[in-house]
């Protein structure tokens, strides 16, 4: 197999996305028959927790965003972080895979749980996905064993 190399792109439409949801998520809570302060203070880790979220997946501004994907020819997954740290990562089955959108649920070896990386259609190449879409359906088994899965047009 030949190895494959992603480098990830800042994404508006998944800042787009993470703000109409926070933004959401605290018009519902005003909306709700709650002491004003408990209002203001989960309104304030809404938007703590939206702001990083958003530095960290969406603008990959953070030491710790994942700027690269790799692929090796010997079925091995590893991230690049923005601080240069190179790490295999196991790509989880949760992840979810559209024609327009991979978000790859990966599990790295100092978390206990798993980290999420989105990678858009439209900043990444098109052969590549159907590499990564297959990890992400199968995990790396799926290389090893030299199975080739068809997959429809509508995951990819």
């Amino acid at each position: 197999m030949k190895p494959i190399h992603l480098v990830l792109q800042p994404s508006r439409m998944l800042t787009v996305l993470l703000l109409s949801t926070s933004l959401a998520a605290c018009l519902i809570l005003l909306c709700m028959p709650v002491l004003s302060w408990l209002k203001a203070l989960a309104i304030l880790l809404i938007s703590l927790a939206t702001i990083w979220h958003v530095a960290k997946n969406a603008l990959l501004l953070l030491s710790k965003s994942i700027i690269k994907l790799e692929l090796t020819s010997e079925a091995e997954f590893f991230v690049t972080q923005r601080d240069g740290q190179k790490i295999k990562a196991e790509v989880l089955t949760t992840s979810f895979v559209a024609w327009y959108l991979v978000m790859l649920n990966l599990k790295l070896p100092s978390q206990q749980a798993g980290a999420a990386c989105s990678a858009y259609a439209g900043y990444a190449e098109w052969r590549s996905f159907p590499t990564i879409a297959r990890m992400a359906t199968l995990g790396p088994s799926c290389f090893s064993a030299g199975r080739q899965l068809r997959l429809l047009p509508t995951l990819l």
